[in-house]
């Protein structure tokens, strides 16, 4: 056995876990974005080999130019259509634009990976949020480990857990700078992805990871249960899967829920006390009230009935994505109605169109609609992913804004494009980090 071959391998893996987690979730360190130090790795790295003009030359090429182009163009109507509507809130182009940098970033490290570490991407991203199950994990039973990750989080990501914890609800505990939406729907979208592995080899290790990723999102949010409630619709509708892969899943469910509430009753009452009331809430009002809602899915509703659209807003918008006092404009934060008021419904339809196009990899000319060929299982991921997000945007802004998202989504498309198009022909003679 070569020792240092094995050794180096695992130092790379490890690396490029590192580099995504960093990348991903966008903590600070000493006051620096985790995302900005993981960039400026990824850069640093390229230099030393030598390769960063390659580099550039393969983003100028296909598949990545039509990619960065359309990002960049995107990030510039943002900023057109708020000095059309002669203000200066420029806050909604600065949300955008950071998406466009994450772009480029993951388009470097992709470049930098082998061939076979390429199609291992989805699997490192699964192991980060592992890894931040775990953290979230310990910090819920550990307060001296909690407090040892606040270190590393905003402010104000503290004082909103803080003030969670005041009322019993365990919330914030995770080394993210995005406690709360945008890490929770990104748990939900990782949970589809789990089931994607699980169903294409049958591995137990899947559902381990699917339980650790739903238990640990209880204490970031409910978004991510509709992203459970996806992957479960991805099974079912997965084509050609073996006929027992469904009740194997179901019966070990059975046994994990078993088997956790023999061995540990205390933590399970914990649980029950000041954990699900929150993580379950529209199941708890149902049987004490008899209907489903919750706090966040009725002030939801209520922005919708309260929200006034004018005919000249629906079409084109009113430029504002920010109030004066820094809140959201019209104070709501769906997706759909701060697009509208911001951009108009055009603007939505061609976000929603572009972000169709990088799951889809979908071309537009003369108004004929070609989609990228793909078989029928990626397609339905590519599906589910899409309906997915466009069920997130109802809840708060995720196409080309929530950078959990985005960054996943980016890797996604990537792989597609390996895996269909013949990238690997056209970056073989690139350098890797391996």
């Amino acid at each position: 056995m070569n020792f240092d071959k094995m050794f180096g391998g695992l130092l790379i893996q490890s690396y490029n876990i590192l580099i995504l987690f960093l990348l991903v979730f966008g903590f600070q360190i000493s006051g620096i974005n985790t995302r900005i130090i993981a960039g400026s790795l990824v850069l640093i790295i390229c230099c030393l080999k030598g390769k960063f003009s390659e580099t550039i030359n393969i983003l100028l090429k296909k598949p990545f130019r039509w990619l960065l182009l359309g990002t960049g163009l995107y990030s510039l109507i943002t900023l057109i259509i708020t000095y059309l509507h002669f203000h200066s809130d420029i806050a909604y182009f600065q949300g955008v634009f950071r998406i466009f940098i994450l772009l480029v970033i993951c388009a470097f490290f992709w470049i930098s990976l082998s061939e076979n570490k390429k199609s291992k991407i989805e699997k490192y991203l699964i192991y980060i949020y592992l890894v931040q199950s775990i953290i979230i994990i310990i910090a819920f039973l550990s307060p001296s480990f909690f407090k040892i990750v606040q270190m590393f989080q905003y402010e104000n990501v503290q004082d909103v857990a803080n003030r969670y914890l005041t009322r019993s609800v365990y919330r914030g505990l995770a080394l993210s700078g995005d406690q709360f939406f945008g890490l929770s729907a990104s748990f939900g979208l990782m949970m589809i992805f789990v089931i994607n592995n699980y169903v294409n080899s049958a591995n137990l290790k899947w559902l381990i990871i699917l339980f650790l990723l739903t238990f640990s999102n209880m204490f970031v949010g409910r978004t991510g249960f509709v992203g459970l409630g996806f992957s479960f619709l991805f099974l079912f509708l997965y084509p050609n899967k073996p006929p027992w892969i469904i009740t194997r899943m179901l019966l070990y469910i059975f046994l994990v829920l078993f088997s956790f509430v023999l061995l540990f009753p205390s933590v399970l009452q914990v649980l029950q006390d000041v954990v699900f009331p929150y993580a379950f809430q529209l199941y708890y009002n149902y049987v004490q009230y008899g209907s489903f809602s919750s706090s966040s899915t009725d002030r939801l509703f209520e922005m919708y009935e309260e929200s006034n659209f004018g005919f000249i807003t629906i079409l084109i918008g009113d430029g504002l994505f920010l109030q004066p006092n820094g809140s959201y404009y019209k104070s709501t934060d769906s997706g759909y109605m701060r697009q509208i008021f911001y951009g108009g419904v055009f603007f939505l339809l061609y976000t929603i169109a572009f972000y169709a196009k990088l799951l889809f990899k979908i071309s537009y000319s003369f108004f004929v609609v070609k989609i990228f060929q793909m078989d029928k299982a990626s397609r339905l991921l590519s599906m589910v992913i899409f309906i997915y997000s466009l069920v997130l945007h109802f809840k708060g802004m995720t196409l080309w804004y929530c950078p959990e998202i985005m960054i996943i989504v980016f890797f996604y498309c990537f792989r597609l494009i390996h895996k269909y198009s013949g990238e690997k022909d056209s970056v073989v003679h690139s350098q890797t980090v391996e």
